[in-house]
């Protein structure tokens, strides 16, 4: 098993949690992730993402998402999946107009997918 020491490695961690049945997650603040896939998870607990960082988020939109405090949490880029267009106005405002795209599953699996290169030459560790 590696160890590895969470002050070298900032941004490699890709964690791919779809389709996993969760109701919270908690993740470590001072760790930023690559990307964070959250997509057809059920969650209902979002306070700790509202902590995270990182480069990738993936969700599913949801009416219990306080979108501001996401924002505040710092990700590079929000995939939002399913997200009704009478929404997508508001939430782009608040998450920024060049971070935010609305998605279908299927582009999240793509994007997933692009990450696979980053952990077979070893710059990412990828955790299901």
């Amino acid at each position: 098993m590696r160890k590895y020491s969470l002050a070298v490695i900032p941004r490699t961690i890709v964690v791919n949690l779809s389709g996993n049945r969760i109701s919270s997650l908690k993740l470590y603040a001072s760790q930023g992730y690559k990307c964070l896939d959250l997509h057809d998870t059920g969650i209902s607990d979002y306070g700790s993402i509202y902590a995270g960082t990182g480069y990738n988020l993936i969700i599913d939109y949801d009416e219990k998402i306080d979108f501001s405090s996401l924002k505040n949490a710092k990700y590079s880029n929000y995939y939002i999946i399913d997200c009704p267009l009478d929404k997508q106005v508001a939430v782009r405002d608040t998450l920024g107009i060049s971070s935010t795209r609305f998605v279908n599953a299927a582009v999240c699996e793509e994007v997933m997918s692009n990450y696979i290169n980053d952990v077979i030459k070893g710059s990412s560790v990828y955790f299901e």
